[in-house]
């Protein structure tokens, strides 16, 4: 299942324009290059490759937590419906199920 979600997330998802941001991550890199020796360079570097790893994952993981969640409330929403009608009945409806007549 959690294939699919990275399939659908992967197809739908645009990433905000970030134009200024990237340049200047890109500026910042070249300026690592020529500052660091290449020991402290591949530290921070890896660093960076590491933090960005983490919040593609943190982005997916949201995703798909929110996902489940919709699930969970659509399944409580058709149990209320359709195994508990005088829950709603006795409640009123609130538009959560489609009307009966």
């Amino acid at each position: 299942m959690n294939d699919l979600l990275k399939a659908l997330y992967d197809k739908f998802y645009e990433p905000p324009d970030m134009t200024e941001t990237l340049s200047e991550i890109k500026s910042i890199h070249q300026q690592l290059i020529e500052q660091l020796d290449k020991p402290p360079r591949r530290l921070v570097l890896k660093l960076v490759d590491d933090e960005e790893r983490v919040a593609d994952d943190l982005a997916l993981d949201s995703l798909i937590a929110g996902f489940q969640l919709a699930w969970q409330l659509s399944a409580e929403v058709h149990y209320r419906c359709e195994v508990r009608p005088m829950v709603i009945k006795d409640y009123g409806q609130d538009g959560l199920c489609p009307d009966e007549e």
